[in-house]
């Protein structure tokens, strides 16, 4: 019991900046504002200091998108995820999904990687409008479901790679809500439950920059 032990359950790890996205309700912009990245030697010391405080888990969230971070991914080396490992700890990505194909798919499942991905709507145009990229959903980046409904190819690349498979799924979508997509919540969580993922929803980002489409 984490209560009584008075252990850490899980710890959080902020990434840098760097986002290949722009979305206007996000407290950051697209490569935006100084930052100072601690070393992998200094990963080493934090994931040690979490792991002898009881921590299972640790969140890997912005300020940017992780996987642009090199401590993260290098090449096809995953320094952090090895660390990690070494210590009994399971990694918790949240990720725009935006660098997830195939390859990279089955390189995270290996590392016993959990990953919670964007699913902002099920309408292309609108989910380029709140990511700010036009070039988000082309149509080699796009799955089309029944009717006019659309999923990112990574959300399908990694539906396939099974980590939605198993209890508790190590697969989530992560959902901003604004005027543009409050309709769809019903169809997202219906989605998510049909395919074993945890939702995340969010009313909107403490500091965003585009309030008039919130």
């Amino acid at each position: 019991n984490a209560i009584s032990g008075k252990s850490l359950l899980e710890a959080e790890f902020n990434t840098n900046p760097r986002c290949n996205l722009d979305c206007g309700f996000c407290y950051t912009g697209s490569n935006s504002g100084d930052y100072i990245s601690v070393s992998l030697s200094d990963v080493d010391i934090f994931l040690e200091q979490i792991s002898e405080a009881g921590a299972k888990t640790v969140r890997i969230v912005g300020i940017g998108e992780p996987l642009l971070d090199k401590r993260i991914l290098d090449g096809d080396r995953f320094p952090f995820f090895e660390l990690a490992k070494q210590y009994g700890i399971t990694s918790v990505v949240y990720t725009n999904g935006t660098l997830i194909d195939e390859k990279l798919s089955k390189q995270l499942h290996r590392y016993d990687v959990s990953l919670v991905t964007k699913q902002y709507s099920f309408s292309p145009q609108v989910f380029e409008e709140m990511t700010g990229n036009k070039g988000f959903f082309t149509q080699d980046k796009q799955v089309k479901l029944a009717g006019d409904k659309f999923i990112p190819k990574n959300l399908e690349i990694l539906i396939a790679q099974g980590f939605n498979e198993g209890t508790p799924t190590r697969l989530g979508v992560n959902n901003v809500v604004t005027s543009q997509n409050i309709g769809e919540l019903e169809q997202l969580y219906q989605f998510a439950r049909f395919n074993n993922l945890a939702v995340r929803s969010s009313a909107f980002l403490h500091g965003l920059r585009d309030f008039d489409k919130v």
